[in-house]
């Protein structure tokens, strides 16, 4: 069976704002939720719309 090495786990968020007015409270979340899985930031990409 294949096993994966131990190096850890990283993580790029990316976020698309649509204009909502609690954008950054939102990313903020995120980021959060990523760290609690023990889980590292590499990069974070934000993004601006204005329609899907």
């Amino acid at each position: 069976m294949f096993e994966r090495p131990n190096e850890g786990k990283s993580a790029c968020v990316i976020s698309i704002n649509f204009g909502d007015v609690d954008f950054e409270e939102s990313v903020q979340e995120i980021k959060e939720l990523v760290l609690s899985a023990d889980m590292k930031i590499v990069s974070t990409v934000n993004i601006k719309r204005s329609a899907p």
